[in-house]
């Protein structure tokens, strides 16, 4: 079962909404700046393209499913994967089940959905995005870690090339993370992972 956040998807553990407003300005204020000539991150804004359309909704409804069956209703209308791997996976609650989890691959875009066993329920697990898109929610792939931590705050953990949100947004849901896989200074991929039980 997944439990999930009805909050926006953006990972400070201290969230406030002038957070937003203020990192949306600081992007619309580097762009206006590019166009005028002046000297702007161009990791933050000149490498950013759309991420295919399903992602945002996506990640939405992996976190903050509206209704019970809203997860199993985006997965169907979603686009055909360009390739899916399976493996099986032991059922937490009951170790003679073998759930799976399938791996949905498109360009720039990792999709994990685990597909219960018993139920035949498939609940999306995580999407990582991992080309340069325009930002989900104030993230995006290409942003500087600068501008990462203007709109996130510091990460929960930070290692080496990984740094980790864990979200807690509403005391009567579990965490879910946000992944940033950096390198240079520049978000390389971002992973959304939903909490599962």
């Amino acid at each position: 079962m997944t439990t999930t956040s009805t909050t926006p998807i953006v990972p400070p553990r201290r969230r406030a909404g002038h957070r937003l407003a203020v990192a949306a300005a600081s992007l619309v204020a580097l762009a206006a700046l590019g166009a005028c000539g002046g000297d702007p991150d161009r990791s933050v804004v000149s490498q950013t393209r759309a991420a295919p359309a399903f992602v945002p909704g996506l990640v939405e409804v992996m976190l903050s499913p509206p209704a019970e069956d809203a997860q199993r209703r985006y997965l169907e209308r979603m686009p055909a994967p360009d390739d899916v791997r399976e493996q099986p996976v032991v059922n937490r609650h009951d170790p003679r089940v073998t759930d799976r989890i399938a791996t949905w691959t498109y360009r720039g875009v990792t999709v994990e959905v685990y597909h219960a066993a018993t139920s035949g329920r498939r609940i999306p697990m995580s999407v990582r995005l991992s080309e340069p898109s325009d930002p989900i929610d104030g993230l995006f792939v290409g942003m500087s870690t600068s501008a990462l931590t203007s709109v996130a705050g510091a990460p929960d953990e930070r290692a080496a090339d990984t740094w980790r949100y864990r979200v807690f947004d509403d005391p009567h849901a579990a965490p879910y993370e946000v992944l940033v896989d950096v390198d240079g200074g520049v978000v390389q991929a971002l992973t959304w992972r939903a909490y599962l039980d």
